[in-house]
């Protein structure tokens, strides 16, 4: 294409290249507010679709229904509509960053730019237009002056020739004409003069000034049209941007619809639904003969037909659930009484994930408070070990709690299931307060039977009151010295306990049978089953050694940073630290 040079081809064309230019600027104003609405649109959509997304959002009444394969690719769809929101919104930021932004600077360099070009092309025109006026100026006052001297020159001839007119008239007349001619002639040269210089003004004016003028607002609008094609490109490569991002959104849609899955969804209805009764027999056919008066029984309506339950299993989970359950005026507890099998067994299962996670919870906490009061002990500048020891009994209240309901959900489940249900453990039958009359009244012993104060040299150094958890066997109020029957805690209390006890010396079986053993002395019952966190050695009477990970038995709850515990597997007793035990559960 030939190069076209605005000052040649349009140099008698000022004011519509000025006018070309406005319209130019006026056209980048348009499209950026183009662009701005567009942004608005975008903005609009995509909150248009983030409402519709919240609107059909599930809701916690109806997780159950979004089990199934096809709710659950809606609710993938909804995901991916929410994202695809998110991309129009991308869409107008940056359209509003790198569109708009651009264009509004355009805009303004191009105006200050053209103002510049244009208040120079005004001061050559108005240049030219003064050069105008004085030719014109000089060419009138010559043509005036020449008039004049040709008017002066004619009354000069005319007197000449008239021989009545006086030597002195004719003298004046040849004066007026030879002045007159005199200043046309002066007239004449500053008119030639200034024709000259508005000649070479022109001539600059017209191929040198101007078209510099020109030149510049042709450059100037060749770089708007230039940078406006560069924006319009940027618009088209926003949106080009996130297409594959949507394309991905599109894909996530469709792989949930393919997810869908009509066998998995009719096996779902069957485990949401399955009540775990079996059909209903056939009714017996009544003979109106028979020996009732000839009036038929009532046929039980099917709400009241409980087909495959039994009166006792429906007793006994009443019974379980009344010891589980305290009404409250904040909560109450979902009936599972009056649920089919099926779905008890599914609410049990549901109520234990959300016990196992709550201890899960509570034992992170209480592992994470040792280790700070630890980290105390040893570096007592950081803290006060002492400010970590109610958050721990608190925590664990807490976690003994959980356990308890975790046991008991358990066996409500393993009833449900038709399993066995886990014992619960008897618990001693004397209080805490006759427990600790007997310690001030007696001596304690150690776990080898001999007799100690809890103050004394053998026990744990750092025990410091006595309490129930001290006394290690726990001696009857009502015996005597004559008939001192007691047995150890080493054992249980079985009729072979019962036997080896006597055949060593402990007890004396001539006063009693084995069955008034059960019901008149009890072994020191333990309170629940812990596991070792770490080893201990045990390096003074009193104390008992563990090994990490090993399972015993707790007789006591924590008294002073120590507990006192049995080991089930020989029988033995004795004090461990606290802390090195891990609650499993309690009885």
């Amino acid at each position: 294409m030939v190069n076209m040079s605005w000052g040649k081809e349009l140099w008698d064309q000022y004011d519509r290249v000025q006018k070309q230019t406005q319209d130019g600027i006026e056209f980048c104003e348009k499209y950026c507010q183009f662009v701005r609405d567009r942004c608005k649109i975008e903005l609009d959509y995509a909150k248009q679709l983030r409402s519709l997304v919240k609107k059909y959002q599930p809701k916690k009444k109806d997780e159950d229904d979004y089990k199934y394969t096809s709710y659950k690719a809606f609710a993938s769809t909804l995901n991916e509509v929410n994202d695809i929101a998110g991309q129009h919104e991308v869409i107008a930021e940056n359209l509003l960053s790198n569109v708009v932004k651009e264009i509004a600077s355009l805009v303004t360099q191009v105006k200050a730019e053209k103002k510049k070009h244009i208040t120079e092309g005004n001061g050559l025109v108005s240049k030219q237009d003064s050069a105008l006026k004085d030719l014109e100026k000089a060419k009138k006052n010559y043509e005036k002056h020449f008039r004049e001297a040709e008017r002066a020159q004619q009354q000069y001839e005319k007197l000449d020739n008239d021989n009545n007119v006086t030597k002195a008239d004719v003298e004046k007349a040849r004066l007026t004409a030879q002045q007159k001619n005199q200043a046309s002639d002066q007239t004449k040269s500053e008119y030639a003069a200034q024709l000259q210089q508005t000649n070479q003004y022109q001539s600059d004016h017209y191929s040198t000034y101007m078209p510099a003028v020109f030149q510049q607002l042709q450059e100037m609008d060749e770089q708007r049209i230039t940078r406006m094609g560069e924006v319009m490109a940027k618009f088209a490569e926003t949106e080009r941007q996130v297409i594959p991002i949507i394309g991905k959104c599109l894909d996530g849609i469709t792989n949930a619809a393919n997810s869908v899955n009509p066998q998995q969804d009719s096996q779902l209805v069957i485990s949401r639904y399955k009540s775990g009764y079996v059909p209903p027999g056939d009714y017996p056919f009544e003979d109106l003969s028979a020996a009732n008066g000839g009036n038929l029984p009532k046929v039980p309506s099917q709400e009241n037909v409980r087909p495959g339950t039994e009166r006792g299993k429906r007793a006994r989970t009443r019974g379980m659930l009344k010891s589980l359950f305290v009404p409250s005026s904040k909560s109450k507890p979902a009936d599972l009484e009056s649920m089919p099998p099926e779905q008890r067994k599914k609410h049990i299962q549901k109520e234990l994930e959300k016990l196992e996670k709550e201890v899960k919870k509570k034992t992170d906490e209480r592992d994470a408070m040792t280790r700070m009061r630890e980290l105390y002990t040893q570096n007592p500048q950081l803290g006060d070990a002492s400010s970590i020891q109610a958050q721990l009994e608190e925590n664990g209240k807490e976690l003994d709690r959980l356990r308890q309901d975790l046991h008991k959900w358990e066996n409500l489940l393993s009833e449900a299931e038709g399993q066995p249900t886990l014992p619960t453990p008897q618990t001693t039958n004397r209080s805490v307060s006759q427990i600790s009359n007997l310690s001030t009244a007696s001596s304690t012993l150690s776990p080898n039977g001999n007799a100690m104060s809890p103050n004394s040299s053998g026990a744990s150094p750092n025990r410091t009151s006595t309490s129930a958890s001290s006394i290690s066997p726990i001696q009857s109020p009502s015996m005597n010295d004559d008939s001192s029957i007691y047995h150890s805690v080493t054992e249980p209390v079985t009729e072979d306990s019962l036997e080896r006890q006597a055949s060593k010396g402990i007890i004396r079986t001539d006063s009693f049978d084995g069955e008034e053993a059960y019901g008149e002395f009890d072994e020191e019952q333990a309170i629940g089953r812990c596991r070792a966190l770490y080893p201990f050695e045990s390096d003074s009477e009193g104390t008992m050694s563990i090994q990490e990970g090993e399972i015993i038995d707790f007789l006591s709850e924590d008294d002073g940073g120590w507990t006192k515990a049995r080991r089930p597997t020989n029988g033995e007793v004795g004090y461990v630290p606290t802390t090195y035990l891990e609650v499993e559960f309690r009885y």
